[in-house]
């Protein structure tokens, strides 16, 4: 039996697990009964806490930039002088870079109507915009 968790709980359950299925497959093959199956409730339990499954991504989206920022401050945060914080936050966070990468290379691709004009060029080459404060990656 699922334990009853509080709202706040439970979506961020829900994010995991859109996540972990996102890792294995396209978001576009992944359904809400498949993410209410990997966390073992209902799938109107799910839509209980987001009303649509673009909402799960979206709230998906927010959790991979939250984490992303959490860990390059904490990077920052441990250096000695702002020399050392640059370098931590573009060296010693490549896995972090790259993992959140590949989530939002997945999501792009699961919500093309996020590709905006008017790019940013990256000293990486690769163009994003903000768009509702999240990185979004631009059609080239």
């Amino acid at each position: 039996m699922q334990t009853r968790l509080s709202t706040e709980e439970r979506q961020a359950e829900i994010v995991e697990a859109a996540l972990r299925l996102a890792s294995e497959s396209s978001p576009a093959l992944i359904t809400t009964g498949d993410i209410a199956a990997a966390i073992g409730v209902t799938q109107g339990a799910v839509f209980k806490h987001f009303p649509t499954k673009d909402s799960i991504w979206l709230a998906a989206m927010r959790w991979v930039r939250e984490t992303l920022l959490q860990k390059l401050q904490a990077a920052a945060d441990e250096a000695a002088t702002p020399l050392d914080a640059l370098a931590a936050i573009c060296a010693g966070n490549g896995v972090a870079r790259m993992e959140a990468q590949i989530a939002f290379e997945k999501l792009i691709a699961r919500f093309p109507r996020l590709r905006r004009a008017g790019p940013t060029i990256r000293p990486d080459r690769s163009r994003f915009r903000i768009v509702d404060g999240l990185p979004v990656e631009l059609g080239v």
